[in-house]
């Protein structure tokens, strides 16, 4: 049963949270596109879940349990590096946001350094 509800949490963390995250009912509303790295940190936490409950189990001398979650470990890790691989992918074909106008503007203008007589004015 931990491990059908450890298989449960996985799936709910790679395909439905992100498919309701995304999920528009307004064809003008902005789309922003499709990160890995903003539902990796709940995988990380299904991980550290999973490891912890292994060493409880490692201690306890429950070797099945033990086991089951030694291969979930090794299918989050394995989430965890194939999405990242695939998002660090994706990051490199995406071409770099250009540089905003207002930060430029502000740095080809002289800077204004405040005076003593700036300074009684204001």
């Amino acid at each position: 049963m931990l491990v059908l509800l450890e298989l449960a949490a996985l799936a709910i963390c790679v395909v439905m949270w992100p498919f309701i995250d995304h999920f528009e009912l307004d064809s003008e509303a902005p789309q922003h596109p499709w990160a890995f790295w903003d539902y990796a940190p709940a995988i990380d936490v299904l991980g550290a879940v999973v490891v912890v409950v292994g060493v409880v189990a490692v201690k306890g001398r429950a070797t099945i349990t033990a086991v089951s979650q030694l291969v979930i470990a090794l299918l989050v890790a394995a989430v965890l590096a194939v999405g990242s691989v695939a998002q660090l992918h994706d990051d490199k074909r995406q071409p770099a946001p250009a540089p905003g106008g207002r930060a430029l503007a502000a740095s080809t203008e002289p800077a204004h350094e405040p005076t003593t007589a700036n300074e009684i004015e204001a």
